[in-house]
């Protein structure tokens, strides 16, 4: 027996998986297939038209310096975002609890921690997130309110991150200096 026939022939029966795969015939008829799809033709246009793009936008490129556009993106990304009416309602929203922060006795009471060094900082974050968790763990289950797969997901992220900084913190606040230079 040769070994494509040992392929074929699983327990002494013929295995039509490796017979299909093995054969010639099979790949051939898929390909015209494959061929005349019209899901196969759109994508391969699409691809067409993604490869023209990009060469157009290349030969455009080639005359300005990256700054350049990066100025007039800045400048009209500005422009856009003062004329959305979303992000005046954003910003309408967000400037009272601004203001009253700078006058809350809260802001006060916080100063202490914002002396504190770096990570210790950060491990307190970590206690912060793990008390968080755990309370509305406990307040769920006290009201009998469903939790699924989604919400233990983010809890179980929030505990993995809570264990990371609360265990790790000077190499967590070391990466955030890297990171933000604070």
């Amino acid at each position: 027996m040769s070994v494509t026939s040992d392929r074929v022939r699983v327990f002494g029966k013929l295995n039509l998986i490796a017979a299909a795969v093995e054969s010639s015939t099979i790949l051939r008829a898929a390909q015209r297939i494959a061929r005349g799809s019209l899901a196969i033709a759109s994508l391969a246009a699409a691809i067409r038209w993604i490869d023209q793009t990009l060469e157009a936008v290349a030969r455009r490129l080639q005359g300005r310096s990256p700054s350049d556009y990066r100025t007039a993106d800045d400048k009209r990304f500005v422009k856009n975002v003062e004329r959305s009416h979303m992000m005046t309602a954003i910003e309408r929203w967000m400037m009272g609890p601004v203001a009253a922060w700078r006058g809350a006795y809260v802001r006060d009471l916080t100063r202490p921690i914002a002396r504190l060094d770096l990570p210790t900082r950060v491990r307190l974050v970590g206690w912060a997130l793990v008390t968080a968790v755990a309370v509305h763990t406990v307040l769920l289950a006290l009201v009998d309110a469903p939790v699924q797969t989604l919400g233990w997901s983010v809890r179980g992220g929030l505990g993995a991150i809570s264990v990371l900084l609360w265990f790790w913190p000077r190499q967590v606040a070391a990466a955030w200096t890297a990171r933000f230079g604070r």
